[in-house]
């Protein structure tokens, strides 16, 4: 025991001090290598709700362009400051690490130092809360009553395993006065029991609750969603199938309209005209795995319809508001687009800006992630 002291003093006393000694060198097998590499991750948190109602607001003839970018004021309106986001990881179920930020005056976070992984699971963002970050003043248009916002898990998969730095990873926030509660008062009436959208997180009344937005082709990375795909709609194995529609606030029956104008249409059976659909569990289905399809309906080939977009499983969690936004394909689908799991990376064709070590330095120094291309050849990761 002596000995092994006298070896620990010695090895700490040379971490502090200049020793000089070369005589007697330890064995190399005693050194372990234990630095583990890390990735850097930096994201925004959002609220597509008021993106949606401001771009149908604009009209088709917007001065603005319906990008959500960090350049188009329609963005800028919707980001949210004080946003808890927390990194999930799905192996068998939903985890959640210990690795969080809060999102700052600009709507920004950043989570440091988080572990690489080789290969699943990946990091999926959950957010938590949040209030506009650009004073009412600045923004291009009325974004309505103040909202609450239900905790939201965004399936945007980060591949970190091949990256040192991963940025413009969203993570949108739903509200209390928009989509859902569009749902909820649709369940509400269908149902004959009233339903809030706080009871959609609550795992006794409900086993999860999945929103779904089909936008035009495009390319996620820049975030050009563009408008949602009409004509839309989802078959999931599990669950029931709610498709959503907009109008001007007042101008649908109000037992079915939300604060925010979204509604569930009658008029249009089976389809949304916005691309948002919204897969909806029982109780007991929480946390079963479901097989979700995107069909569009419009067959024009003129405009390249029906466009398509790969079937995806994934384990819908209860106790919060599952949110994906997926740009469709054109073309008839590949031999190996469906089925997929969603947890891949390659698993959809929206992806994570991951860059490789050597051009975290860049990022450090204030430029631009649409300019970092031109730093690296390393290929983006799917």
């Amino acid at each position: 025991m002596n000995s092994l002291k006298r070896v620990a003093v010695t090895v700490v006393s040379c971490g502090l001090l200049a020793c000089g000694s070369t005589t007697s060198q330890p064995d190399a097998s005693v050194f372990v290598d234990d630095i583990k590499p890390v990735t850097d991750i930096y994201g925004y948190s959002w609220d597509p709700e008021v993106f949606l109602a401001n771009l149908f607001q604009c009209g088709p003839m917007c001065m603005f362009p319906p990008t959500s970018d960090p350049y188009s004021p329609l963005f800028d309106s919707t980001r949210l400051s004080g946003t808890k986001v927390t990194m999930m990881t799905l192996g068998t179920s939903w985890e959640p690490t210990t690795f969080s930020s809060t999102s700052d005056e600009m709507g920004t976070w950043s989570v440091r130092q988080v572990p690489q992984h080789a290969g699943a699971p990946y990091y999926f963002p959950k957010g938590e809360g949040g209030a506009f970050a650009l004073p009412p003043d600045m923004a291009p248009y009325d974004r309505g009553p103040d909202a609450g916002y239900l905790p939201t898990l965004q399936l945007r998969p980060v591949a970190s395993n091949y990256a040192g730095t991963c940025a413009a990873v969203e993570s949108a926030q739903l509200s209390n006065i928009g989509i859902l509660e569009a749902v909820a008062k649709f369940i509400s009436v269908d149902g004959g029991t009233a339903v809030t959208p706080e009871d959609l997180v609550n795992p006794a009344k409900f086993g999860g609750v999945a929103v779904i937005w089909l936008t035009v082709p495009g390319d996620p990375v820049e975030h050009r969603v563009g408008f949602g795909v009409d004509h839309t709609t989802l078959q999931a194995s599990l669950g029931k199938v709610i498709n959503i529609s907009i109008a001007p606030p007042g101008m649908a029956p109000p037992e079915l309209q939300s604060t925010r104008g979204f509604v569930v249409d009658p008029s249009l059976p089976g389809v949304s005209d916005l691309g948002i659909s919204v897969v909806v569990l029982a109780p007991e289905e929480a946390g079963k795995e479901v097989t979700i399809a995107a069909v569009d309906t419009a067959h024009d080939p003129m405009q390249g319809r029906p466009l398509y977009f790969p079937e995806f499983t994934i384990p819908i969690p209860s106790g919060v508001i599952t949110y994906g936004s997926f740009p469709m394909l054109g073309g008839p689908p590949g031999p190996n687009d469906s089925p997929r799991p969603l947890p891949q990376p390659v698993a959809t064709p929206e992806e994570v800006v991951c860059w490789p070590s050597e051009r975290q330095d860049k990022f450090r120094e204030g430029i631009p992630y649409q300019d970092l291309e031109k730093y690296s050849s390393a290929p983006r990761l799917r």
